[in-house]
Protein backbone atom coordinates (compact mmCIF):
# COMPACT_ATOMS: atom_id res chain seq x y z
CA UNK A 1 0.00 0.00 0.00
CA UNK A 2 2.89 2.69 1.06
CA UNK A 3 4.33 2.34 -2.39
CA UNK A 4 1.30 2.12 -4.32
CA UNK A 5 0.39 6.05 -2.48
CA UNK A 6 3.95 6.62 -3.14
CA UNK A 7 3.86 6.27 -6.96
CA UNK A 8 0.19 8.52 -7.05
CA UNK A 9 1.88 11.30 -5.16
CA UNK A 10 4.62 11.38 -7.79
CA UNK A 11 2.13 10.63 -10.52
CA UNK A 12 0.64 14.11 -9.96
CA UNK A 13 3.46 15.88 -10.12
CA UNK A 14 2.60 18.67 -7.43
CA UNK A 15 6.28 20.53 -7.73
CA UNK A 16 5.53 21.17 -11.32
CA UNK A 17 2.26 22.81 -10.58
CA UNK A 18 3.26 24.69 -8.04
CA UNK A 19 6.57 25.94 -9.96
CA UNK A 20 3.81 26.68 -13.32
CA UNK A 21 2.24 29.00 -10.82
CA UNK A 22 4.81 30.84 -9.21
CA UNK A 23 6.60 31.54 -12.69
CA UNK A 24 3.93 31.50 -15.38
CA UNK A 25 1.51 33.25 -13.25
CA UNK A 26 2.64 34.92 -10.50
CA UNK A 27 6.23 36.11 -11.78
CA UNK A 28 7.79 35.16 -8.31
CA UNK A 29 11.27 33.83 -7.85
CA UNK A 30 11.71 31.04 -5.37
CA UNK A 31 13.47 33.65 -3.07
CA UNK A 32 9.93 35.50 -3.25
CA UNK A 33 7.95 32.76 -2.41
CA UNK A 34 10.26 31.96 0.28
CA UNK A 35 10.07 35.19 1.86
CA UNK A 36 5.94 34.78 1.42
CA UNK A 37 6.20 31.46 2.98
CA UNK A 38 8.96 31.42 5.25
CA UNK A 39 10.25 28.50 3.67
CA UNK A 40 13.74 28.00 2.70
CA UNK A 41 14.43 28.25 -1.02
CA UNK A 42 16.44 24.70 -1.14
CA UNK A 43 12.79 23.04 -0.01
CA UNK A 44 10.81 25.22 -1.98
CA UNK A 45 13.30 24.09 -5.30
CA UNK A 46 13.23 19.82 -3.80
CA UNK A 47 9.81 20.58 -4.08
CA UNK A 48 9.17 22.05 -7.48
CA UNK A 49 11.78 19.27 -8.35
CA UNK A 50 9.43 16.64 -7.69
CA UNK A 51 12.22 15.60 -5.32
CA UNK A 52 10.37 16.19 -2.08
CA UNK A 53 6.26 15.78 -1.68
CA UNK A 54 5.35 18.09 0.63
CA UNK A 55 3.48 17.39 3.82
CA UNK A 56 0.00 18.77 3.33
CA UNK A 57 0.52 21.39 6.20
CA UNK A 58 3.44 22.88 3.47
CA UNK A 59 1.25 22.21 0.71
CA UNK A 60 -1.42 24.15 2.19
CA UNK A 61 0.80 26.99 3.18
CA UNK A 62 2.49 27.09 -0.56
CA UNK A 63 -1.00 27.40 -2.08
CA UNK A 64 -2.30 30.21 0.04
CA UNK A 65 0.68 31.94 -0.81
CA UNK A 66 0.55 31.73 -4.49
CA UNK A 67 -3.41 32.05 -4.08
CA UNK A 68 -4.46 28.60 -5.91
CA UNK A 69 -6.65 26.37 -4.42
CA UNK A 70 -4.99 22.94 -2.96
CA UNK A 71 -7.52 21.21 -5.23
CA UNK A 72 -6.19 22.82 -8.21
CA UNK A 73 -2.37 20.93 -7.15
CA UNK A 74 -4.26 17.36 -6.99
CA UNK A 75 -5.99 17.48 -9.85
CA UNK A 76 -5.13 14.30 -12.14
CA UNK A 77 -6.92 12.27 -9.42
CA UNK A 78 -9.38 11.12 -12.34
CA UNK A 79 -12.43 12.63 -10.27
CA UNK A 80 -14.04 14.67 -12.60
CA UNK A 81 -17.67 15.79 -11.14
CA UNK A 82 -20.38 16.45 -13.73
CA UNK A 83 -22.02 19.38 -13.36
CA UNK A 84 -25.55 18.72 -15.21
CA UNK A 85 -26.52 16.58 -12.43
CA UNK A 86 -26.06 17.13 -8.79
CA UNK A 87 -26.13 13.39 -8.31
CA UNK A 88 -23.05 12.76 -9.99
CA UNK A 89 -21.70 16.11 -8.85
CA UNK A 90 -21.94 14.60 -4.83
CA UNK A 91 -20.38 11.14 -5.45
CA UNK A 92 -17.57 12.62 -7.46
CA UNK A 93 -16.81 15.05 -4.60
CA UNK A 94 -17.32 11.73 -1.72
CA UNK A 95 -14.72 10.35 -3.97
CA UNK A 96 -12.25 13.19 -3.56
CA UNK A 97 -12.57 13.26 -0.18
CA UNK A 98 -12.08 10.03 -0.26
CA UNK A 99 -8.77 9.71 -2.40
CA UNK A 100 -7.78 13.42 -0.18
CA UNK A 101 -7.96 11.26 2.91
CA UNK A 102 -5.92 8.53 1.15
CA UNK A 103 -2.92 11.54 0.44
CA UNK A 104 -3.25 12.14 3.70
CA UNK A 105 -2.69 9.07 5.09
CA UNK A 106 -0.08 8.40 3.07
CA UNK A 107 1.66 11.62 4.04
CA UNK A 108 1.29 10.57 7.76
CA UNK A 109 2.85 6.67 6.69
CA UNK A 110 5.99 8.85 5.11
CA UNK A 111 6.20 11.11 8.05
CA UNK A 112 5.76 8.07 10.72
CA UNK A 113 8.70 6.27 8.87
CA UNK A 114 11.23 9.21 8.96
CA UNK A 115 10.46 9.61 12.80
CA UNK A 116 11.06 5.93 12.94
CA UNK A 117 14.46 6.27 12.16
CA UNK A 118 15.41 9.28 14.00
CA UNK A 119 14.40 7.31 17.15
CA UNK A 120 16.21 4.31 16.06
CA UNK A 121 19.30 6.41 15.52
CA UNK A 122 19.25 8.49 18.50
CA UNK A 123 18.65 4.74 20.33
CA UNK A 124 22.22 3.29 18.58
CA UNK A 125 24.23 7.02 19.64
CA UNK A 126 22.82 6.77 23.18
CA UNK A 127 23.66 2.89 23.38
CA UNK A 128 27.28 3.67 22.31
CA UNK A 129 27.48 7.06 24.47
CA UNK A 130 26.78 4.71 27.88
CA UNK A 131 29.09 1.73 26.97
CA UNK A 132 32.11 1.34 28.77
CA UNK A 133 35.36 2.38 26.74
CA UNK A 134 38.32 -0.10 27.25
CA UNK A 135 41.13 0.97 28.59
CA UNK A 136 44.55 -0.34 27.02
Amino acid sequence: MRKEARRAIEELQIGTKLKHYRTKVRHWTLDDLSKKTGLSKPLLSQVENNLVTPPLQTLYVLCKALDVPVIETLKGLDVQPEMDSSASTEAALRQMEVALAELKTAFKDLQRSKKLRKTRASRKRRKLATKPHKRK
